[in-house]
């Protein structure tokens, strides 16, 4: 039924312009040599106009190729929502290729097919009515005019160029793929800084900002000999270390917190996992942070975008909240349709799930926390009860996905927000695990934190420019740490001295006789980055 409504308005339009088409003009004499040169136009047009059973082949090819083998290809594939949508597409614009008025206009594009003759919406006034000629060549121009602007329209051509462009540059990631290498991001060789941290300098607390997160407690809180208070940077620090080596982690933790094992990077038990659940080949990196002290507690640090394949998984999560972000600047009065933005998305998301659900790293996520929570998943006698996530950028976007899906709270660092595409998720996420389980750091003029939309315990924070800063990025999650320690100060923990060094933060206050330069240099050299 929808469909015949929708070709009906396509066949009326199409048959009342093939019948004002149909025929010679046999009103007008051509002996004007403006007339003559028309039809020895058209005369060449004709004979130019390629055979009927060029035509029938070039359908019939178009039908196959285009629509026939994509469709049988998605339902033999089981992608059935897929090839649904695909099939009620293609309807409606083969429908509009074919049925349309713009296929008679721009088969008959000839202005002496024109029949002439008295228009009742012209104002006969404006012109001489002894001068039929004129009257005819008014009518003509018009058509012109509509026939110009139905066939030859720029918008259109924007549209077709933006579409190439967009898909020359996915099919030119894609294709990038294979060059990926996922080891790099825990490869000491790769470029990656070594993370100087010195023990003997400190930050007081700044008196022009205060953050009211500088310390954590309830459900954020990390047991232990800090009580049930914890400050915002061990958090970052965590999500930080993701990105790095088991020795690389255990020797900055050592000093961050002063104590030796106070955290243990279960390398081992997340391999053993990946192993055992089959998930060997998941592009998903994360940590396990256990505390010895602690038996049964552990936080999970995810790794954010550093490979091709994440930045693809980027686009697949949070597109359709973005498009939807942009349309709400764009559109007037788009408050009206922000209650069912969600549902939107959802919808949208919906027809592709088939596909994309298997290979999103979050489900990988989701399953490991359960199985240490849920199913009692254990490795050399260690089991876990309560976790916690964590994550920066892409890492923060699973990081919360996973909470919402999970019984573990989370703290991320400039991730995208679930809100907007929380019912695009399998599971689907409830507002209530948003607002109870997820805080958030939202970075001042920094695009990720703000997509998706925000949730409740969401922490802004500024994004400061130092003049000596080489690295201004505020999406840097080493500068959001820099952030808290210099705003918030160091509350016994150490200084890092990427602070100073690449943003340009003013040197802390000595507790001894070093100076910074020679404390750094110290740190820098003893950081076993090239230990395995």
């Amino acid at each position: 039924i929808l469909l015949v409504l929708l070709a009906i308005p396509f066949l009326y339009s199409s048959f009342r312009l093939w019948s004002a088409m149909k025929g010679e003009d046999n009103n007008t004499e051509e002996s004007d040599s403006d007339e003559a040169n028309s039809m020895r136009e058209w005369s060449l047009y004709t004979v130019s106009k390629p055979k009927e059973w060029y035509c029938w082949i070039r359908l019939a090819l178009d039908f196959a190729i285009l629509f026939l083998f994509p469709m049988i290809y998605k339902y033999a594939s089981s992608f059935p929502k897929s090839a649904t949508f695909f099939l009620f597409c293609s309807v409606i614009s083969g429908s509009r290729v074919n049925l349309d008025a713009i296929s008679i206009v721009r088969e008959h594009t000839t202005l002496s097919n024109i029949e002439l003759g008295t228009d009742p919406k012209l104002d006969t006034n404006e012109i001489i009515p002894e001068r039929k000629e004129v009257k005819d060549m008014i009518i003509r121009a018009r058509a012109s005019e509509i026939m110009g602007k139905v066939t030859s329209n720029s918008r259109t051509w924007l549209w077709t160029i933006g579409f190439v462009v967009i898909a020359i540059l996915y099919l030119a990631k894609v294709g990038d793929l294979s060059q990926d290498d996922p080891d790099t991001a825990t490869d000491p060789n790769a470029g990656r800084p070594a993370i100087a941290v010195v023990e003997d300098f400190y930050y007081p607390p700044q008196s022009d900002i205060s953050y009211p997160t500088c310390q954590l407690n309830k459900g954020y809180a990390i047991p232990g000999k800090y009580g049930n208070s914890t400050r915002m940077t061990d958090y970052n620090l965590l999500a930080a270390l993701a990105y790095e080596i088991p020795s690389v982690t255990d020797y900055v933790i050592e000093h961050w917190f002063q104590e030796q094992n106070f955290f243990v990077d279960e390398a081992a038990l997340v391999s053993q996992w990946k192993m055992d659940s089959g998930n060997e080949d998941t592009g998903a990196s994360f940590k396990l942070f256990s505390m010895p002290s602690q038996p049964g507690f552990g936080i999970v640090s995810i790794r954010g975008t550093e490979t091709k394949r994440d930045s693809l998984l980027n686009m697949q999560l949070y597109m359709s909240s973005m498009l939807t972000q942009v349309i709400n600047l764009l559109i007037p009065y788009s408050w009206i349709f922000q209650p069912i933005f969600d549902e939107i998305i959802a919808i949208t998301s919906w027809i592709g799930t088939d596909e994309v659900k298997s290979g999103l790293y979050y489900s990988t996520i989701t399953d490991f926390v359960n199985d240490l929570t849920r199913n009692n998943y254990s490795f050399e006698g260690k089991s876990f009860d309560t976790l916690r996530l964590t994550g920066v950028s892409l890492g923060g976007g699973l990081a919360m996905i996973s909470a919402g899906q999970t019984d573990a709270f989370s703290v991320t660092f400039a991730g995208p927000s679930p809100t907007l595409g929380r019912k695009t998720f399998s599971p689907p996420l409830d507002m209530k695990d948003i607002n109870e389980k997820m805080l958030n750091v939202v970075v001042e003029n920094d695009f990720t934190s703000h997509i998706g939309g925000t949730v409740r315990n969401a922490q802004h924070i500024e994004c400061r420019h130092w003049p000596n800063a080489t690295y201004k990025k505020c999406h840097s999650f080493w500068k959001q740490l820099c952030e808290f320690t210099y705003s918030c100060g160091s509350g016994g923990r150490p200084v890092i001295c990427f602070c100073t060094e690449d943003h340009g933060f003013p040197e802390p206050l000595p507790k001894g006789n070093r100076t910074y330069s020679e404390a750094c240099s110290q740190a820098a050299a003893a950081v076993p980055r090239f230990m395995m």
